[in-house]
């Protein structure tokens, strides 16, 4: 469309005018444009974008970069961008020492947060001016809330749908607070990593009681073969009414997304856990689950010739759907299953 590095010479009367039907923007850094944030064309690009009234959405990929690295007059546009009317989107990731002071104003309704802040930056709830968020996807380095948050204050009650990374305790307590705190939470997305599943205390549930507008639920793990899928048996805490077990709660959708190394003695009864918590009698309204199964067959070269990938798949699959024999019985659900593998080095996902 436009050669992006022009715009910096470019005088305003001289920039396409196909800049202005602009509505949403993506930039993505790699080696060796690792400065572009401190080019003078990426300058002119925010400060046209503050102009432009039907510019509504921007997605920052950094490859490393560090908010006080960039430019004083960039980051002042960049804050100007942020405080318009009419940006609703933002996506940041992969970016440092990001202040929180960012957001502060802004009527943003979709944040994107995958960003290291800085050692000062305050949690999003504690801004003067917080904004209100419809879509929250965060992977928690972030600080969202207060721990404790103020007897009664929600910061972010128009959610309609979180996503949320939990790699640690405290996490699945932000996950909660918020999804408490709104009154439209529509969709909720749990992504557990570090191979485990954080659950609250049993003294604090995560009562979908207690949320009465959630139609989707999803959660997903990563499990190694070390450990297995023995954490599997706590995601059903997840879908728990303990403070009105046989009063039905209105969700509609459930998805589980698990990835796991491909085990030869696959313990069903931590899958069966799950089959049990589906058909709990607070969620009557369930009228679809879908299970996906991704798992990783370690190696490259120790197969047979005649080895088959979908023809493995259709054996896992085959034997996942004798692990929800109650989900699959119960007419009333839409009940599916995908499975996929994929062969990785065993030096590959030890980066996972």
């Amino acid at each position: 469309m436009v050669n992006f590095l022009d715009l910096s010479t470019a005088g305003i009367t001289d920039v396409p005018r196909v800049i202005a039907l602009v509505r949403s923007c993506t930039i993505e850094t790699n080696p060796p444009f690792l400065q572009i944030w401190n080019h003078p064309a990426f300058l002119k690009l925010l400060k046209l974008f503050v102009v432009n009234e039907t510019f509504n959405s921007l997605t920052l990929h950094a490859f490393t970069a560090f908010w006080p690295d960039i430019k004083d007059s960039t980051r002042t546009a960049f804050h100007a961008l942020v405080r318009t009317p009419h940006l609703r989107t933002l996506s940041l990731h992969r970016f440092g020492r990001v202040l929180s002071d960012l957001f502060d104003g802004s009527t943003l309704k979709n944040l994107h947060l995958y960003c290291a802040p800085d050692p000062q930056a305050r949690p999003l709830s504690e801004l003067a001016s917080p904004p209100l968020l419809e879509t929250l996807v965060a992977d928690n380095m972030f600080p969202i809330l207060k721990d404790p948050l103020r007897s009664g204050f929600f910061p972010f009650p128009h959610l309609k749908k979180l996503v949320l990374d939990i790699n640690q305790e405290s996490h699945t307590d932000v996950a909660y607070g918020l999804a408490r705190g709104s009154r439209y939470l529509h969709e909720l997305e749990l992504i557990f990593t570090n191979y485990r599943v954080w659950v609250l205390p049993e003294d604090r549930p995560f009562d979908l009681g207690q949320l009465p507008s959630l139609r989707h639920i999803k959660l997903v793990m990563h499990v190694r073969g070390a450990i297995g899928t023995k954490p599997l048996k706590k995601l059903w805490r997840f879908l728990a009414s303990p403070l009105a077990a046989n009063t039905p709660v209105l969700l509609e959708t459930i998805e589980f997304e698990v990835t796991h190394e491909i085990l030869s003695n696959l313990d069903g009864t931590h899958w069966k856990a799950l089959d049990n918590a589906i058909s709990q009698r607070h969620l009557s309204h369930v009228r679809k689950v879908h299970v996906k199964a991704h798992f990783h067959i370690l190696g490259l070269t120790h197969f047979r010739a005649d080895f088959s990938t979908s023809a493995l798949e259709e054996k896992r699959r085959q034997l996942f759907n004798t692990f929800f024999p109650r989900a699959r019985s119960n007419k009333a659900i839409d009940f599916t299953i995908q499975v996929e593998g994929e062969i990785v080095a065993r030096m590959f996902w030890s980066l996972y």
